[in-house]
């Protein structure tokens, strides 16, 4: 963005990799933009409210944009609009909770997000109308952020925090109801865990080459794990602390 003090964050690519949502506050407060990534384009905001915008997801077809948002009566909520700025609809608007992180199924039927309907922060899965019923696909003791489907749409990725020790970790669970399973097990805070299009590796962040202290993080950078061989990359270094890591659909390059 223009303003080099804006935080510009949370991205995500298009279904055929030519333009990136993401979340900026350059204009006061975080809104919605869309940036068309070839030439020398200007971002375009596609929401504008005094409450908070965040965490964009692209829908499969291309045509929608979920996001959650902190505006009417100070709930979180999932909202969908559509990429020009149009049919603006709040999925979850009595929920009387905090609704967050939506991710779209790859068939772009269903919505799974965080939510505190419970004691903490759990996954539920919707229809991407928002119709129907909302069912719960996690009850961890902790919270449960950041989801993400597997390409062919039969498990989610996601980050659990421990509520004693706040430690961050990466989970996955199956849609079938079985119990969730931890993937990594070490002192490292680990988050935003993203599939790749083809299933072979998974993106995330972690502060395992910086670590913080106590239950504190530390610097994150983006690493990738290899599911074929079990390898762990890391592919960001330096001062800088690198965040959200998203997959272009097309290339096998990722955007931190």
């Amino acid at each position: 963005m223009e303003n080099d003090d804006s935080d510009d964050t949370m991205p995500d690519w298009s279904p055929d990799g030519k333009n990136l949502v993401f979340a900026s506050n350059v204009s006061g407060n975080y809104d919605i933009y869309v940036l068309e990534v070839e030439g020398n384009n200007l971002p375009q905001q596609i929401t504008m409210h005094t409450g908070a915008d965040m965490h964009p997801a692209w829908s499969p077809d291309g045509e929608r944009i979920a996001f959650e948002s902190k505006r009417d009566d100070g709930d979180w909520d999932i909202w969908v609009i559509k990429v020009d700025g149009s049919d603006l609809r709040n999925l979850t608007a009595d929920s009387n909770a905090h609704d967050g992180n939506p991710t779209w199924s790859p068939d772009g039927k269903q919505i799974i997000f965080s939510s505190d309907r419970g004691e903490d922060f759990d996954l539920f899965v919707m229809t991407a109308d928002g119709t129907g019923e909302t069912r719960q696909l996690t009850n961890m003791r902790g919270d449960e952020y950041h989801p993400d489907w597997s390409p062919d749409g039969k498990d989610i990725v996601f980050r659990h925090t421990d509520m004693n020790t706040g430690q961050r970790q990466i989970y996955f669970v199956k849609l079938d109801g079985l119990p969730p399973v931890q993937h990594f097990s070490g002192q490292s805070n680990d988050d935003s865990p993203s599939w790749s299009p083809n299933s072979r590796w998974l993106t995330f962040e972690s502060d395992a080459a910086n670590p913080g202290i106590s239950n504190q993080p530390g610097k994150f950078d983006v690493y990738i794990y290899d599911f074929w061989t079990g390898d762990i990359s890391q592919v960001t270094s330096g001062d800088k602390t690198y965040r959200y890591p998203a997959w272009k659909p097309t290339r096998t390059g990722i955007n931190p």
